[in-house]
């Protein structure tokens, strides 16, 4: 499909209003994967380095 102008290509051949709600959505929800997903990394390694401390608690080291 070729667009002669912006408002072509905004208006998607007349499915405009499908596409972009569709893209949008697309956005948030990868948007918001991607946020969720930093956030349970950072838990994660929160985790890791507090197991991390307690174990060498137990084996008398003082880190």
């Amino acid at each position: 499909m070729y667009w002669t102008s912006f408002a072509d290509f905004a208006a998607m051949g007349g499915y405009a209003g499908f596409i972009w709600p569709a893209f949008a959505a697309g956005l948030i929800l990868l948007g918001g994967l991607a946020l969720s997903s930093r956030h349970k990394l950072a838990l994660a390694e929160r985790d890791i380095a507090e197991a991390r401390r307690e174990a060498g608690r137990e084996l008398g080291r003082d880190t």
